[in-house]
């Protein structure tokens, strides 16, 4: 999978790609009419700095998500420190990606992409009913 939140995001992954199709391999994303998609820029560096290193590189950004530094157990020995990191920052990344799907393919493809998403959830709480029945 092309993105680091596979568990929590891993729906999001085609239209990720989408998106990074329109970011410049260096620099910020120009224009006032591409605020959301900066952003997601920003995010997207982000996260890979954490799965990647640690945050290290940009600790000072990591605010773009909604979070701290100290928020993130990035320091600890916990077998599921990954997990928990994912945990917390996948609702705002998600929340960012929506975003700039909103900003630069409009409300028809929002609503396909939160549609998709349901359908999912709905499919998977219907496969665990069966298997615990």
């Amino acid at each position: 999978m092309g993105i680091w939140l596979d568990r929590t995001c891993g729906d999001l992954e085609n239209i990720i790609d989408q998106l990074n199709e329109l970011v410049p391999m260096q620099g910020k994303i120009k224009g006032r009419a591409n605020k959301k998609i900066e952003k997601f820029r920003k995010a997207q560096n982000v996260v890979h700095d954490i799965f990647n290193n640690g945050l290290i590189n940009r600790g000072r950004e990591v605010g773009v998500l909604g979070v701290r530094k100290r928020d993130l157990p990035l320091y600890v020995s916990n077998s599921d420190k990954w997990d928990i990191i994912e945990n917390t920052i996948a609702p705002a990344f998600r929340e960012i990606v929506m975003n700039a799907v909103l900003e630069q393919f409009g409300r028809e493809v929002y609503l396909q992409v939160s549609h998709n998403r349901s359908s999912d959830l709905i499919n998977k709480f219907i496969k665990s009913q069966k298997v615990d029945a």
